[in-house]
């Protein structure tokens, strides 16, 4: 545990400099405190005081654009889309665990809650269950006042809308919490853009069918190899050797 004579003076300016130096596109600090209180689900809350009791008063929210150059290649499941995805979350991790040594070097503990951190213990052997990260970062990016979530319950930012990938650090270095935005980005169903271009059609009325979504928004990813060994497993050892080979793999 830290001890204070070895912790320097931090301010939020501070905090979000050096985030900003490091590469984040959008930096903002939420209050745990806020979170732990309400919860975006109270059935399954996952807040910050169930990670750490001592470094989680602060959630600090990283923020990286993804890029645009993929939005425009027609195929919803063309893997050169999810390849640029991978690099952009592996920057944004590297960015988080340099911020957290920073922070650590300052005197301050620290740790990452990456983008795709999920309980395996909660894994119920059901691939069509969507996995669900141990703290819901779109929830912490609004109480730290980078954006308001649309009717699809993802995050939209006023610099570049819902194209964003995110990630926490939990510090309790007592520097200053952002506010959450007064006026809501999305304009709902008289909008509907996110409802029309879905391929899924998995967009509710502020809401979303997760499992519909996973396989659209990760269609190489946990869901297509069960998939894919299921049929392996059931096919005559000719025809393995050919899917072994094919696209699939």
């Amino acid at each position: 545990m830290a001890v204070s004579v070895f912790q320097e003076a931090l301010t939020a300016a501070d905090v979000k400099a050096k985030a900003r130096d490091l590469g984040a596109d959008l930096v903002g600090i939420a209050d745990s405190a806020e979170i732990n209180a309400n919860p975006p689900d109270p059935a399954d809350p996952r807040i910050p005081a169930d990670i750490s009791d001592y470094d989680a008063d602060r959630v600090i929210v990283l923020a990286k654009r993804l890029s645009a150059g993929v939005t425009r290649i027609p195929r919803w499941d063309e893997r050169h889309k999810y390849y640029n995805d991978e690099l952009t979350m592996t920057t944004l991790e590297e960015i988080a665990l340099e911020l957290v040594l920073w922070l650590e070097a300052k005197g301050w503990p620290a740790l990452i809650v990456p983008p795709t951190h999920v309980d395996p213990w909660r894994y119920r052997g059901d691939p069509d269950e969507p996995m669900k990260p141990l703290l819901s970062l779109d929830h912490c990016a609004v109480e730290a006042g980078l954006g308001t979530l649309g009717l699809n319950l993802q995050l939209l930012t006023p610099e570049y809308g819902p194209r964003v990938m995110l990630a926490g650090v939990l510090c309790s270095a007592p520097v200053e919490c952002d506010g959450r935005m007064e006026i809501a980005l999305c304009k709902g169903p008289e909008c509907g853009r996110c409802l029309r271009t879905c391929p899924g059609d998995v967009v509710g009325h502020w809401g979303r069918d997760w499992a519909g979504c996973d396989k659209y928004r990760a269609p190489h990813g946990f869901h297509h190899l069960t998939d894919f060994m299921d049929r392996m497993l059931d096919a005559e050892p000719a025809q393995q050797k050919t899917m072994l080979r094919s696209e699939d793999t």
